[in-house]
């Protein structure tokens, strides 16, 4: 055993145990020198001393402290000074703690404001005592002032307070609503709080589902004091006045001055001056809004572009197993071009006859092979959808597949071809499988399309905050990316409302926009967008560099053997 600083505390001084050290001693000293007595214990009657003579310890020699988990253990100071716990024997289970001087700890329950709701959760502040597992719940200046008590264990728990109580789908996606996401929370806080899950019985406590059903925020009002009632003798005065038998004189009218135009134009400027104040202030509630649902419609952004991710990888994975079981299925021909690639099928006597005759025979076949590859239509799911193998994808998939052992194929902006070898270390020839001309890409390969006027086709600010939210962190800060983006939106909303007679947009709400079925459909022409511009640069297929050096270098060298060659077999 060892307990290292952190996981130990010394017990202060003069702390009340009803421990008796002299059979602590006793039990030190039988564990030490081996001497067992199954009749020792503590607390009990039938303690005994060692008995080894000339070894003795007394109350200073010990040392009493407890653990994290308020276990009480005893040993000898030397040890505990060169950390050995191997000696040290155990107490008592817990530490008494006086009724005294227990902390009073009130229960709280918190009362969710707009801005709360607004930002989708709130923060529940929970204590844990590991004496008796009890639960409760607390303020922030409560959990902030007792969570540092040792038998106190805390945590915070982020509850959610705003959507859809249970799960809902949008498109062929699932949601998870308020009560699975509060059940995943307390589950995760079940290894440091157990029991929380129960404590809280009301998954879906202060839901609200619309900011419309928000009765508002609590407010104090202060009531003014009442007068003091009127005396009983001053209420009959009161009551027996009267105008009587004459006739009461009314006094005149008082001259009243009208020359006050200049303080009703001062009152109407600074009635004025408080409506801009009042107007400036609502101006900056709603662009704090707006920056709230900015930041939950990226936080959406980001789950789907990981669901999107992880439908694309499955997607490749399936197009690669087909490929491969093209490759190796032995019932077709391509599989059987695939095993005539690879194994030598050849009968000539002579080594160097066969390999010749071999390698023109695998030439064919590598030709037919990719040529039946490249014949999009002959492969298909099981939908009935062709998969469209592309270079790049052929290259790649090749290279890890059972080919290798004779071929290695590479790409080039023009040209798919391969380079032969047969030990995998040195290669020979280049066959020509594929030529890459502008028959073989996209009909629609300019990105965005130059035939639709996007002057006319609109675009709300929240589909533009939604096709902002595809480019990554690099990509927002350069203004062309910015532009294409928004133009591909554009484009694609004009390609949804020649299918479906009207735009995406229609339907959709500024809190929803990010979930429009052009989505994705945006994000793929970004991609290939990016993907195109990138081809026109000097990038890896590029003759460019060391390699080109090499391979004139290499020419040269053999120009110049046969120059030599000539020039000595000439008289």
């Amino acid at each position: 055993m060892y307990l290292p600083k952190s996981m130990r505390k010394k017990l202060p001084p003069g702390f009340n145990l009803d421990f008796d050290l002299n059979k602590i001693i006793d039990k030190l000293l039988n564990k030490v020198f081996g001497v067992v007595d199954k009749t020792l214990g503590i607390g009990g009657a039938g303690s005994k001393k060692s008995g080894v003579p000339g070894v003795t310890l007394s109350n200073k020699d010990v040392e009493v402290f407890t653990t994290r988990n308020l276990q009480v253990f005893a040993m000898d100071k030397r040890d505990l000074e060169k950390g050995n716990f191997d000696n040290a024997v155990f107490v008592s289970n817990e530490v008494p703690i006086e009724e005294d001087s227990e902390p009073v700890i009130v229960r709280f329950r918190p009362i969710p404001l707009l801005a709360d709701y607004e930002l989708g959760t709130i923060d529940r502040y929970v204590l844990f005592d590991i004496r008796n597992s009890e639960i409760i719940e607390v303020s922030q200046d409560d959990y902030v002032k007792f969570r540092a008590l040792r038998y106190k264990r805390s945590f915070v728990v982020s509850w959610y307070i705003f959507g859809k109580a249970d799960d809902y789908q949008i498109n062929k996606y699932i949601y998870p609503g308020v009560r699975n996401n509060n059940i995943d929370v307390l589950a995760q806080a079940e290894s440091t709080i157990p029991g929380i899950s129960d404590y809280f019985e009301d998954k879906i406590e202060y839901l609200l589902e619309s900011l419309d059903d928000y009765s508002g925020d609590p407010e104090i009002v202060n009531l003014p004091e009442p007068e003091d009632p009127i005396p009983v003798e001053k209420a009959e005065e009161i009551e027996d006045i009267g105008f009587g038998p004459d006739t009461l004189e009314l006094p005149q009218i008082p001259k009243i001055d009208l020359d006050f135009a200049e303080d009703i134009a001062g009152d109407f400027t600074a009635a004025d001056e408080l409506l801009g104040n009042v107007s400036s202030s609502i101006e900056d509630i709603l662009k704090e809004q707006d920056q709230i649902t900015a930041e939950q419609e990226s936080l959406f952004a980001e789950q789907e572009n990981r669901i999107r991710n992880i439908e694309k990888s499955n997607e490749e994975q399936m197009r690669k197993n087909a490929f491969n079981e093209i490759l190796n299925d032995m019932t077709s021909q391509e599989g059987k071009w695939v095993e005539g690639i690879i194994s030598m099928s050849s009968g000539a006597k002579r080594r160097k006859k066969k390999r010749r005759l071999d390698q023109e025979r695998d030439v064919i076949k590598a030709q037919s092979l990719f040529r039946s590859l490249f014949n999009h239509g002959k492969w298909k799911n099981d939908k009935g959808e062709p998969y469209t193998f592309t270079p790049e994808e052929m290259v790649e998939w090749g290279n890890e597949s059972k080919l290798n052992q004779r071929m290695k194929l590479r790409l080039t902006s023009a040209e798919l071809y391969t380079r032969w070898t047969r030990d995998n270390k040195t290669y020979y020839d280049k066959t020509v499988l594929r030529r890459l001309t502008a028959g073989t890409k996209s009909l629609n390969a300019e990105i965005p399309d130059s035939t639709i006027n996007y002057n006319k086709v609109p675009i709300t600010a929240s589909e533009r905050r939604a096709a902002l939210a595809l480019l990554r962190g690099r990509d927002k800060r350069k203004a062309d990316l910015r532009s294409i983006i928004q133009k591909i939106w554009k484009e694609q909303k004009v390609v949804y409302k020649d299918k479906t007679g009207k735009y995406p947009s229609q339907g959709f709400s500024k809190f929803n926009a990010k979930m429009s079925p052009i989505r994705n459909k945006v994000q793929d022409r970004f991609n290939e967008y990016k993907r195109s511009v990138l081809s026109n640069e000097t990038g890896r297929y590029s003759k460019r560099g060391s390699s080109a050096t090499r391979q004139q270098r290499a020419q040269s060298n053999v120009n110049n053997r046969n120059r030599r060659r000539r020039s000595i077999s000439t008289p």
